[in-house]
């Protein structure tokens, strides 16, 4: 059974921990897919892939919190298995 957290934000948004200290505390805690979600920014996504390379069985889902501009409320939307080196992101 693979144990996974799909939302997660880091110093590249509005976290505490660094990519690599999330992705470092997930994989001590047993998580196997892990997917980093920061707020409007794809900026800790290389460095958590490093980390990543470092837990074998550690899959990492690339991915994004993208704020939606919506008349008379804020929503945001989580995008997952984003491709991270395109440049629209």
């Amino acid at each position: 059974m693979s144990i996974g957290d799909f939302h997660n934000h880091s110093t590249c948004s509005d976290g505490k921990l660094t990519p690599t200290q999330l992705v470092d505390l997930a994989a001590s805690r047993g998580v196997r897919v892990f997917a980093l979600t920061d707020h409007d920014t794809l900026d800790g996504q290389e460095e958590a892939a490093r980390a990543a390379a470092r837990h074998p069985g550690f899959t990492l889902v690339p991915g994004v919190e993208l704020s939606c501009d919506v008349p008379g409320t804020e929503v945001h939307m989580l995008g997952l298995f984003i491709d991270r080196t395109d440049a629209r992101l």
